[in-house]
């Protein structure tokens, strides 16, 4: 059985993925039979989520296009999308509503960040394991971060991100640029420990579970309806809605 070669391009965040020292100039892929340019990519090094749009030959294709000897395959990150390039053939990048989402291990406090914003986001601080991840995601059409690239590369994972900075607000930034996020931002809060939704509660209630502090400079307070986890607007609140203004 012969060897077949096609040729491709990377363009905008996909090349982050590519061995170091690549230029823009093609690269030659070699392969038999006829495998899916998604195998082929991710082959090369980018998981799929990461890729917006890919063109042959001049045309639009999907993730089932199989690949052909000769194929001039270009690809496209969510940053790069050529002038033009027809809507309804722009890969599915995100559920097409307000961004739910799944983390691994390693990212508990970019979890309370998304929750303090609003964000229903699945997170634990056992490791759940990337197949348990990836069946979430699938499932549930969440939106999988990680800094795994394989988990991302999981067939069952539709939406996901790697993330590019280990800080994260810079990683909080990195999704608000890449998801439709920003009219969501500071419009509810869910709760940092578990997920759950927040609601007023009458303070004289919970009177004996505030720390005096709060009992005398707080005429507002909230209560997990999940985990009964209780909260109130302070300091550190203030803090990160001013952040998410700045966004």
């Amino acid at each position: 059985m012969g060897t077949n070669n096609a040729f491709f391009t990377f363009s905008g965040s996909v090349r982050d993925f590519l061995p170091k020292g690549t230029t823009p100039a093609r690269m030659s892929y070699s392969f038999q039979e006829h495998p899916s340019v998604k195998d082929a990519i991710e082959a090369i090094g980018p998981p799929h989520p990461e890729v917006c749009a890919i063109v042959v030959n001049g045309r639009p294709v999907d993730f089932g296009y199989q690949l052909f000897e000769g194929d001039v395959v270009e690809v496209f990150g969510c940053d790069a999308i050529p002038s033009g390039f027809p809507e309804d053939a722009l890969l599915p990048n995100h559920p097409g509503e307000r961004p739910r989402f799944v983390l691994d291990v390693h990212l508990g406090t970019l979890a309370r960040y998304l929750r303090m914003s609003g964000f229903d986001t699945l997170y634990q601080r056992e490791d759940l394991g990337d197949e348990r991840i990836a069946e979430i995601a699938g499932k549930e059409r969440r939106i999988a971060l990680s800094r795994d690239i394989g988990l991302l590369k999981r067939g069952r994972v539709e939406y996901g991100h790697w993330l590019r900075s280990t800080d994260p607000r810079i990683q909080f930034t990195e999704l608000v640029s890449r998801y439709p996020m920003k009219g969501y931002l500071g419009t509810q809060v869910r709760c940092s420990h578990c997920n759950g939704r927040i609601a007023n509660v009458d303070k004289e209630q919970v009177l004996h579970r505030l720390p005096p502090s709060v009992r005398d400079h707080y005429d507002t307070v909230y209560r997990c309806e999940s985990c009964d986890q209780l909260y109130w607007q302070g300091s550190h609140y203030v803090k990160w809605q001013g952040f998410l203004e700045t966004l």
